[in-house]
Parts: C-alpha cells; sequence; structure tokens
C-alpha cells in the first residue's frame, strides 16, 4: 500500500483534494470545477471523486444528494452508476470513477434531488493524478443556466422507458 498516495489530507495538495460543501436545501446545487492535468501520449487518469453526508436516522435515504461529473465535451458520470444514466437513491457514501478522464477542466456537480428535515452538508474526496490548481466553487440555489454551466438533464427511470 502506498500511502503516501491513499490518505488526503483537508485542504487542495498536489495531487488530491478535498472540499465541504453546502449545506444544500432542496434543490440547490454546487458547481466545482477540477482541472485534470495532460498527460504525455496514452488515455488520461482515472478520476475518482466520493462525496460522502451525515444523513438523518430513517428507514431509507432522508436526504438525498446527486453527484454529476461532466467533461469538456459534455459526457457525464452519475453516482455510482458507472456509465449509466441513472442517480443512486440509497447511499449516502457516492463515487464517480473515470477510467480514461480527457484532460481539463471538469464540472463537480453536487444536486439536493430530495431533502426531508434540514439543508443538507457533504464533503468531497478526490485522489492523486489531479491537480487542484483550478479549483473553483460556485453556489446556486437555481439549476445552472450558461453554455458551459448547464443544468442537470432529467433522467428518465426504467418506469418511464416502460
Amino acid at each position: 500500500m502506498d500511502l503516501s498516495r491513499s490518505v488526503v489530507l483537508p485542504g487542495d495538495g498536489e495531487h488530491a483534494g478535498f472540499h465541504e460543501s453546502g449545506p444544500l436545501d432542496q434543490d440547490e446545487q454546487e458547481l466545482l470545477r477540477i482541472r485534470i492535468p495532460e498527460r504525455d501520449g496514452g488515455p488520461g487518469p482515472t478520476f475518482k471523486i466520493t462525496p460522502v453526508w451525515t444523513d438523518p436516522p430513517g428507514a431509507a435515504l432522508q436526504n438525498d444528494l446527486d453527484l454529476v461529473v461532466r467533461t469538456a465535451d459534455g459526457r457525464e458520470r452519475h453516482d455510482n452508476m458507472g456509465t449509466s444514466a441513472g442517480f443512486d437513491r440509497t447511499n449516502n457514501v457516492e463515487q464517480v470513477r473515470w477510467d480514461g478522464i480527457p484532460a481539463g477542466d471538469v464540472e463537480v456537480i453536487v444536486h439536493a434531488h430530495r431533502i426531508t428535515r434540514f439543508p443538507q452538508p457533504c464533503a468531497f474526496a478526490w485522489p492523486h493524478l489531479l491537480t487542484a490548481a483550478g479549483l473553483s466553487v460556485r453556489r446556486r440555489s437555481r439549476p445552472v443556466s450558461r453554455a458551459r454551466e448547464r443544468p442537470l438533464r432529467p433522467v428518465p427511470t426504467r418506469a418511464d422507458r416502460a
């Protein structure tokens, strides 16, 4: 185990980062930009980002946040879904893992899909091979609407497709 590449210390660093988000209320979202460095030949690095939040007690997930990672060319990955278009509605620890992500600014969006009790804070961590240079944060109380800051697209459920 390479401990120096496994532990993320709070704050931005050369190879990893940490960010506290929110608290977010119903339908609010926060946008982070993370720069993926250029690589000499071959595919891009593996990008992993993990948000986590403390959910209120209940039989099911009470406060549901969505994680979207979007590259400059508009491709997206969603929380715990791999390349599928849906969203995780069960867990309060989620992750997007993107092997070979292209270099450039990546948008990381956390969206408060369902908030039942109180505005929900969360924290993100992303590991090595990334640079926190260019990290910017923007909080929105409405969907993002500019050309480079497009709103989350509704994703049809299995019931909608039937």
